[in-house]
């Protein structure tokens, strides 16, 4: 098993569990927070698959470092969540939890999905002929709006506050 392999596989596994965790507690707030990091923990999962092994890119160095740095991204995205025992890491970690409140989450992910466009790009994706071009904007727009979430979250003091008032 390949490094993107193991580190998805925790990945995956903690943000299915703190997607459950969110839905049985009825926090719409976490609900929506653990949803986002589930559907981009999900999404690389398959696309980083897709393009290893199907696409036969190969997995150099540079690409592992930073999946190994969206791993640590991700794991502390995770412990924000839950910074108790009852986290993916069975380990309780309140003063990393009270670096990490939800506006640092939102930035965080926004970094996140920077690094996944680098990731891409030295993969040799938006090289191919057939890549559409405006995917790349679109790209570079889901960043912006984690960035905007972040200033959202740090000055209404929570996620989707302003949707949802």
């Amino acid at each position: 098993m390949t490094i993107y392999g193991v580190i998805l596989a925790i990945l995956f596994l903690g943000a299915f569990r703190e997607l459950l965790a969110s839905i049985e507690s009825g926090n719409v707030l976490r609900i929506l927070m653990s949803l986002t990091l589930a559907l981009l923990v999900f999404n690389d999962a398959i696309y980083t698959s897709w393009t290893v092994e199907q696409r036969k890119r190969e997995y150099r160095p540079p690409l592992m470092s930073i999946d190994l740095a969206n791993f640590l991204i991700l794991a502390a995205v995770l412990i924000s969540m839950n910074p108790t025992r009852d986290n993916v890491f069975s380990l309780a970690v309140p003063r990393i939890g009270g670096w990490l409140p939800e506006s640092r989450a939102w930035l965080l992910l926004g970094f996140y999905w920077l690094l996944v466009i680098l990731w891409t790009k030295l993969a040799g994706v938006y090289e191919t002929p057939q890549y559409p071009r405006w995917l790349i904007y679109c790209s570079l727009g889901i960043s912006v709006l984690f960035f905007i979430e972040s200033g959202f979250a740090a000055s209404s003091g929570g996620t989707a506050k302003l949707m949802f008032t």
